[in-house]
């Protein structure tokens, strides 16, 4: 596995158990893990620190998360998306793409699966930022 040190997540789904359950898998993987249950609290999150690789879900119930890596792509950040979601659409799974997505990851997702994915972008993963001032 990666070397994970000073490696940082950000998971945003707005059910706590996935939350939580992302966060133990994360944490015991040897990644620094922070959450959010939704786009004002991953803004506000977001303007704190600047992860790594952000851990998106689709389905929000204030903006869908293909609006908000859009949204962060336009305001200039680099930090690669990894969707991960119970809603499998033809349209997003095309789209994500061009929003800075670097996976479309269903759940239930196998965890052996997920941390190989996230070792794969970590491994490619250069330093980036996103502007100190978002919406």
């Amino acid at each position: 596995m990666l070397n994970t040190q000073a490696r940082s997540i950000m998971v945003c789904d707005d059910d706590p158990h996935i939350l939580a359950a992302l966060s133990d898998l994360l944490t015991q993987s040897g990644y620094s893990v922070s959450t959010a249950q939704g786009h004002h609290e991953l803004m506000a999150r977001m303007q704190e620190h600047t992860p790594d690789l952000l851990i998106l879900d689709v389905r929000l119930p204030e903006r869908d998360g293909i609006w908000i890596a859009e949204g962060l792509q336009v305001l200039g950040s680099q930090v690669p998306v990894l969707f991960l979601t119970g809603y499998d659409s033809t349209i997003y799974r095309y789209y994500s793409p061009f929003v800075g997505a670097v996976g479309y990851m269903l759940k239930p997702v196998n965890p052996d699966a997920l941390l190989k994915k996230i070792d794969a972008v970590m491994q490619k993963r250069q330093p980036a930022s996103i502007p100190a001032r978002i919406c």
